[in-house]
Order: C-alpha cells, then sequence, then structure tokens
C-alpha cells in the first residue's frame, strides 16, 4: 500500500488532479493530538484538510537542485506566496504538526541519498520556539527513507537571526560558528533546513561536519528564496 500512495502522488506530479490528496494518501502519516481522527471534532477536520491542501501545495511546485562551492543543495519549492504562508504558520505560529507531512512528501520529490544520517541545522540560540522546525521536517523525511535524523550540531556563537540579512552578511557566517556534538569521523550525512535563501547556513554546517571528519552528500531545503 505504501508503495501504491507513492506513486499515486508522484503521479500527480504530472498528471494533477484534484482528488490526489485523498484521505488514504496521508492516513498513515502519525496524527497530531489536534487531528487524531477523521472522526474527531469539526475544527480538527478543517485543520486535517487544510494540512493536505499544503501538501498539495508543495507537489504542484518544481523541486530545485542548486550547486554552492560543490555543496548540492535541494529545495522542494520556490518560496512563493503560498510556501510563504506554510513556512509562517509552522515557524511563527506554532503550527508544529504541519512539519511531519510536509518532510514526508519533500522525501517523495528526491531520490534516497546513501548516507547514515539526516542532520538538521539547529534552532537558534534565542530562539522562542519549543521545537526545531527543520528537525521535524527531517523526522519526516526519515520515515520513508528509513534514515535516522541526529541533532549533531549547535550553534557555538549568538550570531545574528539570519532574517532580514541581505546575501553579503549572511555569507558572513563561518564554519566555526557551529558545534558539532556527535563523532560523525566517516559518516556520510545530508543536513536539512526549511528555508535556503543564499545557502550559507546549510554550507557553513556542512563545512563543520566536514571539519570533524563526516562526508557531506547533500543538502536539503523545503523551500529556496531563489539565485
Amino acid at each position: 500500500m505504501k508503495l501504491y500512495r507513492c506513486l499515486k502522488i508522484i503521479l500527480h506530479l504530472f498528471w494533477p488532479c484534484d482528488n490526489t490528496f485523498d484521505d488514504d494518501v496521508i492516513d498513515d502519516v502519525p496524527a497530531p493530538a489536534e487531528i487524531e481522527s477523521p472522526e474527531a471534532e469539526p475544527e480538527r477536520k478543517d485543520t486535517f484538510e487544510l494540512e493536505k491542501q499544503y501538501l498539495s501545495l508543495l507537489f504542484e511546485s518544481e523541486p530545485i537542485t542548486r550547486e554552492l562551492n560543490q555543496l548540492t543543495i535541494h529545495s522542494a519549492s520556490y518560496f512563493y506566496s503560498g510556501m510563504r504562508s506554510i513556512i509562517h504558520r509552522f515557524k511563527y505560529e506554532g503550527a508544529k504538526n504541519l512539519c511531519l507531512p510536509l518532510g514526508r512528501a519533500m522525501s517523495m520529490l528526491f531520490t534516497k541519498p546513501e548516507i547514515h544520517y539526516l542532520i538538521p541545522v539547529p534552532l537558534h540560540i534565542n530562539s522562542t520556539r519549543k521545537y526545531n522546525q527543520s528537525y521535524e521536517l527531517a523526522k519526516g523525511m526519515s520515515e520513508l527513507w528509513n534514515i535516522k535524523v541526529i541533532e549533531a550540531a549547535e550553534w557555538a556563537n549568538d550570531v545574528q537571526h539570519r532574517v532580514g540579512l541581505n546575501a553579503s552578511e549572511r555569507m558572513k557566517l563561518s564554519a566555526d560558528d557551529f558545534r558539532i556534538t556527535f563523532n560523525v569521523k566517516g559518516l556520510r550525512v545530508s543536513v536539512v533546513d526549511d528555508v535556503c535563501t543564499t545557502g550559507a547556513t546549510l554550507l557553513r554546517l556542512s563545512e563543520a561536519l566536514e571539519k570533524a571528519g563526516a562526508i557531506v552528500v547533500c543538502a536539503y531545503a523545503l523551500s529556496s528564496v531563489g539565485e
């Protein structure tokens, strides 16, 4: 059944139809507490339907691949108005439940990499968010790929928030701004983030991992601002 569902979603990329994202496509996604079942309260059903709409938006976009200093970055979509709305919901409005199904959808858009671990970009030191959205996206990716997620990095310095910085300011980030907290020597890994603007965060984290002995195969992002 899982293979059938994956094929059905993949077919939607080429022949979109209104009923591709019916209940049986994502009923194996672990339901968050507020949408425990289709028989739940009306507001919970509304949340479930909204989640399906967001998945549809993702699959209507085209994946993007870019190269940055020999790092290959795969993004599931461009950061257009619809995707911006999705990302703002789980980053600033507490809609953590959106991350897991979006991560699962991301894993269907790309070929499974030959790696040992997925490593999310760590949550900013001063963030008030109670969860790391990059980690939650990586968890969704890990389910279909059967690749473990490890939080192997943390910020070593209290760097300026990325939001609002221009390209040159973003690129000032250093690999030394990250601290690797897991023994990654000899391991093949990929890094995961929610948004790729210049790619600086993904690049510098990859460099920090390589300094620690890892082999960084590629990076993944839910959305790309574009070049």
